[in-house]
Parts: structure tokens; C-alpha cells; sequence
């Protein structure tokens, strides 16, 4: 009887011990939803702690293993939701920029006209070409600008991806896929575009590839 006394007891202190601070800590609501920072860092922590990452080749350019600090950002980068939706919101941005700096279409219908009257009549280009090579050279300016920025950011993830996945020898390495093929060819074509802005029609052409 004594035993069975004592036992009791003791289940009435489990059970009042469940009541305790550990049944007040679970009755707390859940974490709010972490910012894009904290996100990242948590990923940075879940890469550097990990073993074996079977997503990446363990040697990349036969010298970067994944304990190397800039292959493992790189690769902690890659693993951040946000890198890749940064990367189609600036894919997004790009080609709407690259609408609006298009040359519209009246315009060069009147220097067309402008050009007509001067073979017609010896006049010499007259205020709509004016207009147009005004309008040419403040957009080219702007462009320019835009268009370095952007080359910049690609040339940024590339080389991201590049650091991470090796180019072509390891396993699931960036020319394996065919959209990092499309992502080269269009920062290539980016910096030979820039090398040559006075080409004049080979740049219409890699634009329009672009």
C-alpha cells in the first residue's frame, strides 16, 4: 500500500511538472516568418555544417573542394530562394528596358522625309533630323549606362554559378544545362556589344539576338 502510495505521488508531480514551464513554452505561437537576411544566413549555416552536398561535385578546376570559403558562399548563394528569383526580376527589368530605349518608328520616318528633301532639293537635313539625332544621342547615353548595369549582375551570377558547379568536367556542372548555355552566350554577346558600339549593324544584330 505504502508503494502504491508513493507511486501515486509521483505521478501526481509528473503530471503537475507537465504543467510547468515546458506546457507554457509550447502554448507560444510559432516564429514569424523570417526576413530574406536572416533566410540567407540560415543557409549560409545549413551549407557550412553540411557533410556530403551530392547537388555539387566535390572538386571543381581541379583545386576548389567545398570547404573552400568562396566556393561554399557561392554554393550557399545558389541555395538562397532569392538568388534566382533576383535573377529573373532583373531578366524582367532588362528586356523592358530594352523595349523602351527601341528607336520608335516616327522617328525615323521623318529623318526618311528629311532625307528625301535634301536629294530633292539640295536642302540639307532640316529639323526633324535634328530632332532625331537629339533624341539618338540622349538615349544612347542612357542606355549605355543601363546596359553596363545589367552586364555587371549577369556577369555576377555567372561567375557565381561558375565558382559553384564548375564549368563542364563535374558532374552537374553550369554548360551541362542548357539555360547557364543561354545565360554565356547572352553576357558574351553583352561585352562584345560593348567592345564594339561603333560596329554599327553587327550591334543591331547581337542586340536583337539579345
Amino acid at each position: 500500500a505504502a508503494t502504491a502510495m508513493a507511486t501515486g505521488g509521483e505521478l501526481n508531480s509528473a503530471l503537475h511538472l507537465g504543467s510547468g514551464p515546458s506546457a507554457e513554452y509550447s502554448m507560444e505561437p510559432s516564429e514569424s516568418v523570417k526576413d530574406p537576411h536572416a533566410a540567407f544566413m540560415d543557409v549560409v549555416e545549413k551549407v557550412q555544417g553540411r557533410d556530403d552536398m551530392d547537388k555539387y561535385a566535390k572538386k571543381v578546376y581541379w583545386c576548389l573542394d567545398k570547404q573552400n570559403p568562396v566556393r561554399r558562399m557561392c554554393i550557399a548563394m545558389m541555395e538562397w530562394p532569392w538568388f534566382d528569383r533576383s535573377i529573373m526580376i532583373l531578366i524582367l527589368i532588362n528586356s523592358i528596358m530594352m523595349a523602351v530605349f527601341a528607336k520608335p518608328i516616327e522617328l525615323h520616318q521623318l529623318a526618311e522625309l528629311d532625307e528625301q528633301l535634301n536629294a530633292t532639293w539640295g536642302c540639307g537635313p532640316g529639323q526633324y533630323w535634328d530632332s532625331v539625332k537629339d533624341y539618338e544621342h540622349r538615349s544612347q547615353y542612357v542606355e549605355s549606362k543601363f546596359e553596363l548595369v545589367f552586364l555587371v549582375l549577369f556577369t555576377l551570377e555567372m561567375l557565381v554559378k561558375l565558382t559553384a558547379m564548375g564549368l563542364i568536367f563535374e558532374r552537374r556542372s553550369y554548360l551541362r544545362n542548357g539555360w547557364n548555355w543561354l545565360d554565356m552566350v547572352v553576357v558574351i554577346t553583352g561585352f562584345v556589344e560593348l567592345g564594339s558600339s561603333g560596329a554599327g549593324g553587327a550591334v543591331q544584330v547581337l542586340r536583337l539576338f539579345r
